[in-house]
């Protein structure tokens, strides 16, 4: 008879939720993860050849987040034995007179990170991939990396496997509810279990679940557009550890940057806007709207003098965006046994494993690795 009481179950199998089980499991908890697909499944987050990994932030606390991150990456492919990032630097550009740059600098100072500023003149020499006008200044990082995403989501499930997590994937959560004695009921389509505490990292889906448990999260659900961009013939290579990945920002408003990876598996270089997608509902996304890339064919034109802005190799991915853009990670207000992971707002993948500490962490009520007061639920009290 296979088991259905679990001391925490973990609903959602993208980066969070598997480096959650993983940690949770390592520790000796019995744990089930559930997802509605296969691990490192395209309908959600976690997915692709390469996400950016890096320190630039001009908040302190993902600085502290990231530092954190850079150690255990290579702590995750010790236990793995498989390479999961690869370094290649991170370039990152605005208007000379954009105070964006003061406070990257900032911080990269008084946390001791190296970096180089670089005048045009300089950039254009140090890097022929990339194309910067006079009046623009970049940031850059030699400690950037990229996270292979995929393999990572799915290394951190076979790693909870063998640490003793009960892992079903094809598995949709259809009901979740708090039971008199303190335990937690979940049903999917084909079984019932009960856990003394869950964990909700659902991405995308977190909202309709919340509101079935009287949380009415603030949350957008976008569909981000990402396309892959060709060299021509002899042109410098593109390729991871040769190419930096890119952040530009250039556009107005400020959050909606262009970003570009290098050629990692998938050929050609990896671009998007971050941000710009349009609201859908993740049960029902839409086909690929090829009319999005126009503005990312446009910046290619303009920062890469060696790509054609054709577009190959069009994607999507959802982001679960909160109104500041900052994470959820806290327990529900009336059931302290839920602990929520949401509203990654497009810029989580890279600390996934520092994310599961967390939350690991508010499951067992240990200290977790970071404060979390910008992570409350409480600053939407107002909305929720």
């Amino acid at each position: 008879m296979s088991e259905t009481h679990f001391d925490v179950a973990v609903i959602g199998g993208g980066i969070v939720g598997a480096a959650t089980s993983y940690t949770l499991a390592r520790s000796g908890q019995r744990i089930l993860l559930l997802d509605q697909y296969q691990p490192g499944h395209t309908h959600g987050s976690s997915h692709g050849d390469g996400r950016i990994v890096r320190f630039n932030y001009p908040e302190a606390i993902y600085v502290e987040m990231a530092r954190l991150a850079y150690e255990a990456w290579p702590q995750l492919e010790a236990q793995a034995k498989r390479t999961l990032v690869q370094r290649t630097g991170l370039w990152e550009c605005a208007a000379a007179d954009n105070p964006i740059l003061d406070e990257l600098e900032r911080n990269f100072q008084q946390y001791g990170i190296p970096y180089e500023r670089l005048v045009a003149i300089e950039s254009n020499r140090r890097f022929p991939q990339l194309k910067l006008g006079e009046n623009s200044e970049a940031i850059y990082q030699p400690d950037g990396m990229v996270a292979y995403a995929t393999l990572a989501v799915q290394t951190y499930w076979q790693l909870a496997a063998e640490h003793g997590a009960q892992t079903r994937s094809d598995a949709c959560v259809t009901a979740i509810e708090p039971l008199t004695d303190g335990r937690i009921q979940l049903r999917t389509a084909d079984a019932t279990y009960t856990a003394e505490k869950i964990v909700l990292s659902v991405g995308g889906w977190a909202k309709k679940l919340l509101a079935a448990l009287g949380i009415d999260l603030p949350l957008r659900i976008t569909q981000e557009h990402i396309a892959y961009f060709l060299p021509a013939k002899g042109s410098p290579s593109h390729r991871v550890g040769h190419m930096p990945n890119v952040i530009d920002r250039h556009p107005s408003p400020p959050e909606n940057i262009f970003y570009a990876l290098p050629h990692i598996e998938v050929a050609g270089v990896k671009a998007g806007f971050h941000g710009t997608g349009p609201e859908i509902d993740p049960d029902a996304r839409p086909e690929i709207d090829m009319t999005r890339f126009a503005p990312v064919s446009q910046w290619i034109s303009q920062r890469f003098p060696h790509l054609s802005p054709t577009p190959t190799n069009a994607l999507t991915c959802l982001y679960t965006i909160t109104p500041d853009e900052h994470f959820i990670l806290d327990r529900h207000p009336q059931y302290p046994q839920i602990i929520i992971g949401a509203g990654f707002s497009g810029h989580g993948f890279k600390f996934g494993p520092v994310l599961g500490q967390i939350l690991a962490a508010l499951v067992q009520d240990t200290a977790p690795p970071l404060p979390l007061e910008t992570f409350s639920l409480s600053r939407f009290r107002q909305e929720v």
